[in-house]
């Protein structure tokens, strides 16, 4: 079952009077429990797309499905709701609120978004942070059918995944396979 679907994907921005188009027609579908990577060159619609996939951005054009549902028509609200129950990322640079500590910061979505018992709140925070590293993400996605999307130019993550989508000029040029164990 296809958990992202993607649909002559566009988006454009506009600063000043020049149009950049980050993405210009993508087109793939992800299956749950996928453990793929996105690479390129900077500036190729690696970012976009995941913000795209993320429900925190729009884009200008196409069709995207995350979870069955059609993050193009979303509300701002609705998006932060499909966020909060199906999406989840773990930033390149560090976006944590300085004065939280780590357990607060992860558990923080689970609070203003899913409203969950403190208990299960615990109990999953204490989860997500012993499954840290691409060894134990594999083990969550195994267990868990999670499906694991990575934006990325490191080779050792590029090694572990199970199928490479490369990008340029926010064009998706090629799908290979990567490791399959």
């Amino acid at each position: 079952m296809s958990l992202i679907v993607a649909q002559d994907v566009r988006k454009s921005y506009a600063t000043g009077a020049v149009e950049v188009k980050a993405l210009r027609g993508v087109s793939f579908d992800v299956e749950a429990g996928s453990f793929l990577a996105f690479v390129g060159p900077s500036g190729s619609g690696k970012t976009t797309l995941l913000n795209l996939i993320g429900c925190l951005d729009k884009p200008s054009g196409g069709r995207l499905e995350v979870a069955g549902v059609d993050v193009t028509r979303l509300t701002r609200r609705q998006a932060a709701a499909c966020r909060g129950e199906h999406i989840g990322f773990v930033f390149q640079s560090f976006n944590l609120i300085p004065v939280l500590t780590a357990f607060e910061n992860v558990e923080y979505p689970l609070v203003m978004v899913q409203n969950r018992p403190a208990s299960e709140r615990r109990a999953r925070v204490r989860d997500l942070l012993e499954a840290v590293g691409i060894a134990l993400m594999k083990t969550m996605k195994q267990e868990l059918n999670t499906t694991f999307l990575f934006s990325t130019h490191d080779t050792r993550i590029i090694g572990e995944v199970e199928r490479i989508y490369t990008l340029e000029d926010g064009q998706l040029i090629g799908s290979e396979k990567g490791k399959t164990s």
